[in-house]
């Protein structure tokens, strides 16, 4: 899926960004973004908002920005800022988007990790993502949604943990529409400098049309 291998800077730690079955991930080139709270244009998700006082913020980096694809993959970091150490299990992240492809579609989690003050990688078969069906928008009726078994382990104050998921036919041999996908953001991408640098520097990688739920209750974004 990816073609050249890129190494991860996340702050100080340096960790490798191959995906969960070895391959590379890569950057595509990045316009302007959508700010925090800000109504989105079309194409651009759905004009969610975010709380910036939000002990846990999630930002996202697009890695297949055109709109007519043969699947949808994306990155997510969650920073946990609540002051202690948080069991990853308690998380659930929701990406909200209009299927196109007929049942069953395929999931892929290509990578996973935390950064930085506890590193750790190569924990993809402890992160869960399923696609279920919701009540539909015209922007979704389909959200996918990340979760993490006890193993998955805890989220240091301070840290991120870091997600690459993929959708898709099998085979990738069906479209997707993605400019009808409340999530999607095409000008969310930038370089890899750029995605190692957020948290702290992340004006191309907000979003507010993904959400994060700590024990089911919302904490970050809004749903369609």
């Amino acid at each position: 899926m990816h073609a050249s291998l890129a190494i991860a800077l996340c702050g100080a730690c340096l960790a490798s960004c191959l995906n969960g079955n070895a391959e590379p991930i890569v950057r595509l080139p990045g316009g302007s973004t959508v700010e925090a709270g800000a109504p989105a244009a079309a194409g651009d998700g759905g004009g969610g908002r975010c709380d910036p006082a939000s002990p846990l913020v999630l930002h996202y980096d697009n890695q297949q920005v055109a709109t007519g694809a043969t699947g949808i993959d994306f990155l997510f970091k969650v920073t946990n800022a609540t002051g202690a150490s948080l069991a990853l299990s308690s998380l659930a992240i929701r990406y909200y988007f209009t299927s196109e492809i007929a049942p069953p579609g395929a999931i892929s989690v290509y990578y996973a990790d935390t950064c930085c003050g506890n590193s750790r990688s190569g924990f993809t078969a402890d992160v869960h993502v399923s696609a279920t069906a919701m009540p539909p928008t015209p922007t979704a009726d389909h959200y996918l949604e990340t979760t993490f078994d006890a193993a998955a382990g805890e989220l240091a104050d301070g840290d991120s943990v870091q997600i690459e998921v993929g959708f898709h036919a099998p085979g990738f041999g069906q479209s997707l529409d993605q400019s009808n996908d409340y999530s999607f953001i095409a000008s969310a991408t930038g370089t890899q400098t750029q995605w190692d640098q957020c948290p702290t520097q992340c004006a191309l990688f907000t979003s507010c049309v993904m959400t994060v739920y700590e024990d089911g209750v919302l904490v970050w974004g809004t749903p369609p």
